[in-house]
């Protein structure tokens, strides 16, 4: 049980005398915290404990932020991050720009991130990589990356190496969305990047699809900060998003 949990929600009464330890638990949180489901159903609707009703707040260790609802039941709204999981560091969309840098976001609170992508290319059949940066500047070579291609009932595979980025979506067009799923593995540490990712082309009018996987890395064991996302040409409209997964 942590130091801000509590056993009870207590209404006070006319004239009572509240004892130190009352005040301070008080003062300590607004919110009450619980060690369990079991303490926080406990803390509620005995004598002299507050009656529970919709719109009450409270946060169970380990679980995370919860309401009381209309229906009578709780709802949690946040996941605790000592549970394991996605914490969301970073992100935006955009909107007809020629590459999205995210600079500071890898630092040594998470080992491994994951990005989600969407991408729309304004023009031409450029392929869609990105670039991994340390204060700001990008890491223009050295790029290595092993694909497996299934296009219609075609399954291919190739190899680059010594690439000025690391590759994500094969090619983008105007009539195609992409999307990827991209892992990123110990960026922040001196040693060598590695990188999966999963990722899709979908016609915006027929039924053609395209999906690429990848492994791969970055040849050299240098720690990095940042990450840019850009096509070989033209611009590039979409939204990404960047996840640090909690080892716990």
């Amino acid at each position: 049980m942590g130091a801000n949990a509590q056993t009870t929600v207590p209404t006070f009464v006319t004239s009572q005398v509240l004892t130190a330890d009352q005040q301070n638990q008080s003062a300590r949180t607004g919110v009450p915290v619980f060690a369990s489901t079991g303490d926080r159903d406990a803390a509620f609707g005995g004598t002299g404990e507050k009656t529970l009703a919709e719109g009450q707040l409270c946060y169970v260790e380990g679980t995370g932020l919860q309401t009381y609802n209309a229906a009578g039941s709780w709802v949690t709204w946040g996941t605790a991050p000592s549970t394991g999981g996605f914490i969301r560091v970073g992100g935006s969309s955009f909107s007809a720009v020629g590459s999205v840098a995210y600079d500071s976001i890898f630092t040594a609170t998470y080992r491994n991130y994951v990005i989600i992508g969407n991408v729309l290319v304004s023009s031409g059949n450029p392929a869609f990589g990105f670039q991994l940066t340390s204060a700001g500047t990008p890491d223009t070579a050295d790029y290595l990356y092993q694909t497996v291609r299934g296009d219609g009932t075609s399954i291919s595979g190739a190899r680059s190496i010594t690439q000025s980025s690391a590759q994500v979506i094969n090619a983008l067009d105007a009539t195609h969305y992409g999307a990827f799923t991209l892992t990123l593995y110990n960026p922040a540490v001196a040693i060598r990047t590695s990188y999966t990712n999963v990722s899709t082309r979908i016609s915006t009018s027929t039924t053609a699809v395209e999906v690429v996987t990848y492994g791969g890395g970055h040849n050299d064991a240098g720690a990095f900060d940042g990450i840019d996302f850009l096509p070989a040409s033209g611009n590039i409209t979409g939204v990404i998003n960047i996840y640090g997964v909690t080892d716990a």
